[in-house]
């Protein structure tokens, strides 16, 4: 007997189609009558495949309710990382720091990371900054693909490049741009991605 199962979405192109087979067991009662074989009698067949089914069903549910809720709390990262850059630019580092650091309380980001460390520099807090952007560089091997991670990396650099230039925020480049370039050149010579751990 075979039973299919299928989870579409009409208004989108999505779905989950489910094909499960299920086998009968046998048993001969006489091993010479070949003809005589009968399915070997089961507790509750039916229960037994409403049950699977129904904690199936309730996997995919959980699923879904769990990705709904991380991309709400990535929205809501951005959207705290967007005023965190705003008063970067404004020169209000402290209250760039308060919303970078709402934005990490719901998501782990290197680009998080390297934000808070270029607004901590720019508020004269040296040690903290540091602090930050390794944190952040421990997290590169987390991303995607090899394109993300030096995409990442070069936007740190290039901020710092601009924090220097066209703000005038900070005389001098703070260490962890060494520390940037020595990553991002280490990511560079990666042949596969799958190679970084």
């Amino acid at each position: 007997m075979d039973l299919y199962l299928c989870f579409e979405n009409p208004n989108v192109w999505e779905g989950l189609t489910l094909y499960v087979e299920v086998t009968a067991l046998v048993k001969k009662n006489n091993e010479s009558d070949e003809e005589n074989i009968q399915p070997e009698e089961t507790a509750n067949e039916v229960d037994a495949i409403a049950e699977g089914v129904s904690g199936l069903i309730d996997a995919f549910q959980s699923y879904r309710t769990e990705r709904r809720e991380n991309a709400e709390a990535r929205e809501t990262a951005q959207n705290y990382s967007n005023a965190s850059w705003v008063f970067y630019e404004a020169g209000d580092f402290s209250t760039s720091i308060e919303y970078v650091q709402k934005a990490l309380e719901l998501v782990d980001h290197p680009e998080l990371y390297f934000n808070q460390g270029l607004s901590q520099w720019c508020a004269g807090l040296r040690k903290e900054s540091t602090e930050s952007y390794l944190a952040g560089i421990n997290l590169i091997n987390d991303l995607d693909s090899k394109e993300d991670a030096l995409e990442v990396l070069q936007n740190a650099i290039d901020n710092i490049a601009k924090g220097r230039q066209e703000y005038h925020f900070f005389s001098e480049d703070p260490p962890a741009l060494k520390l940037l370039q020595l990553k991002f050149n280490s990511v560079f010579e990666l042949r596969r991605w799958s190679d970084r751990h």
